[in-house]
């Protein structure tokens, strides 16, 4: 923002103000509208490319016409406003034409991430109830129809000329059978459009609602200060859309703004990204402090590219140190900015592109977004002082991502302090110059590669196995990942070939991703008198074996 500071801008921001950037009228508001129908014209929304060289691009008008098809398809399966609708997909086209048809229905997208296996994805499903799922070829052989009862209809995304059994629908069959005419459903502000599961440190995972006004009013900040995009930018949205990050963050915020997007479908590939960026002339770019330190690894290869174009690289997810930000800089000669977030709230403090006079601290993730209030506090809730470590709490405000949790609003209720605040269980301190400094979570969640991963789900797959006595997950610091997820495990014959037997169990059940990459036996987990696992303990041993073998 020319000419004015964050402070001037923090001070005056008022939240009623964004909705001149929308076309809202009140009280009905739809996202599907504001990101796509209102744009209807013949600029570019969807740029797309994969590993195997295929490319396509898709126009708002295009997109505007493909989801009011599936619209159409969905309400003849008799799919209707509040029906929660599964999207299993790859970052494909046909996952955002899926979520803007999904949205124009009324309905539910429930998000589910392509490396998780058959117990994650079926719980998912149950948990929320879908009537429908949207999928592809590939992870069709994941879903156990007969474990999800309330799966009424299951349409597939395949290639040309692949015949599908007659229990599944085709996803093209369906698009090109319906009208292309459709008059989106009438949904309010605080109706819900999406459920993203989110992890915590007990339990199964929490399904966050985000409605319609979540999906879109607190973009409008942050797309505008933190990412600083102009309608001349081309950003490369490197995240996957089962996250908040990847779906509304550095993903649908261009299109609420009618700006394109780049996405490309395949596996981390600095030189697949170097050549997109050259190809296309990326201004902007998001993506995990894990894929920039890998594209940085290589000086040598990036020098084979033209970069020049690149403007402004953004991070969030994990915490990027300050060697990563100024390293990133010095090899991709753009300036990277860090952001802090979590998916029941949204990035609530950034580093500030769009605000000419911003400073960066390398290291710190910046400010509070405009409009948003945030303190930090110790374990009786009281607020600390400067430079002292607190755990992150948010004021609840006009522009929360999120809305409750689907079927447990007592376990949302319980998430804020005085009922005012929501506790993020992140740690940090603020400096003297009102900067925020990430110093850890409060609790047991880990975030490794950007993910946040809840111990429990994978204790309880890893406890399945008949030579597995006890088990406790920790995550333990990677200089690549952030952290990596350990497992100690308590065994009736402890060998090699049961770590690989874990390993695979994990990854075939839970996920691809977050699966142990290291295990040690141990005799014995630390416990309380009640006899609940210290997972504290473990963490701070390996501590203490970093420190001890850095020295």
């Amino acid at each position: 923002m020319r000419g004015k500071s964050y402070d001037e801008i923090y001070r005056s921001f008022d939240w009623n103000d964004v909705w001149k950037y929308l076309d809202w009228k009140g009280p009905e508001l739809n996202v599907a509208h504001e990101y796509v129908d209102r744009h209807d014209s013949h600029r570019v929304a969807l740029f797309w490319e994969d590993a195997q060289g295929r490319s396509t691009k898709y126009t708002f008008h295009e997109m505007k016409v493909l989801s009011n098809r599936l619209a159409n398809a969905l309400e003849s399966l008799g799919i209707t406003k509040g029906d929660r609708v599964g999207l299993l997909l790859p970052r494909i086209p046909e996952h955002w034409i899926s979520m803007i048809g999904i949205w124009k229905v009324g309905a539910i997208s429930v998000h589910i991430f392509t490396a998780f296996g058959p117990d994650a994805i079926t719980y998912r499903l149950n948990a929320s109830e879908a009537k429908a799922l949207i999928t592809d070829q590939a992870n069709l052989a994941k879903v156990e129809v007969e474990k999800i009862p309330t799966l009424k209809h299951i349409i597939v995304v395949t290639e040309p000329g692949v015949k599908l059994p007659e229990k599944y629908l085709s996803f093209w069959d369906l698009i090109n059978s319906s009208s292309k005419s459709y008059d989106v459903a009438k949904t309010r502000e605080n109706d819900v459009c999406a459920l993203f599961f989110t992890s915590g440190t007990t339990g199964p995972p929490k399904g966050v609602m985000i409605p319609h006004s979540g999906a879109c009013k607190w973009l409008i900040p942050w797309y505008i200060y933190a990412l600083g995009i102009t309608d001349k930018d081309l950003h490369f949205n490197t995240a996957d859309p089962a996250w908040t990050y990847g779906a509304f963050t550095v993903g649908l915020s261009n299109w609420l703004f009618g700006n394109p997007m780049l996405v490309y479908n395949g596996p981390f590939d600095p030189e697949a990204w170097f050549r997109l960026i050259q190809k296309y002339g990326v201004t902007t770019m998001g993506a995990a402090p894990t894929a920039y330190r890998m594209l940085v690894a290589n000086p040598g290869l990036a020098a084979k590219y033209d970069l020049t174009s690149l403007r402004v690289l953004y991070t969030g997810g994990e915490p990027a140190t300050k060697e990563l930000v100024l390293r990133v800089e010095k090899v991709l000669k753009a300036p990277l900015y860090e952001s802090y977030g979590i998916t029941e709230v949204s990035m609530i403090i950034n580093n500030y592109a769009g605000i000419e006079t911003w400073k960066v601290k390398p290291g710190s993730i910046g400010r509070e977004l405009p409009g948003i209030e945030v303190i930090l506090v110790d374990e009786q809730g009281n607020e600390v002082k400067r430079g002292e470590v607190g755990e992150i709490a948010i004021k609840h405000h006009p522009g929360f991502l999120g809305c409750g949790y689907w079927k447990a609003m007592d376990t949302w209720n319980k998430k804020f302090l005085r009922g005012e605040y929501f506790l993020s269980g992140d740690l940090a301190y603020m400096d003297e110059d009102g900067y925020y400094w990430f110093t850890g979570r409060a609790d047991d969640l880990i975030k490794t590669a950007a993910y946040r991963v809840g111990p429990s789900e994978i204790e309880e797959v890893i406890m399945t196995h008949p030579d597995v006595i006890e088990v406790a997950v920790i995550g333990k610091p990677d200089p690549i990942r952030g952290s990596i997820i350990k497992a100690f495990v308590v065994a009736r014959h402890p060998s090699e070939k049961l770590a690989e037997e874990i390993q695979d169990l994990v990854r075939e059940r839970y996920s691809k991703v977050a699966y142990p990459r290291e295990i040690e036996f141990v005799d014995s987990l630390p416990k309380t008198e009640t006899g609940k696992i210290m997972r504290r303990v473990l963490r701070e041993m390996e501590m203490r074996k970093l420190k001890s073998s850095s020295s």
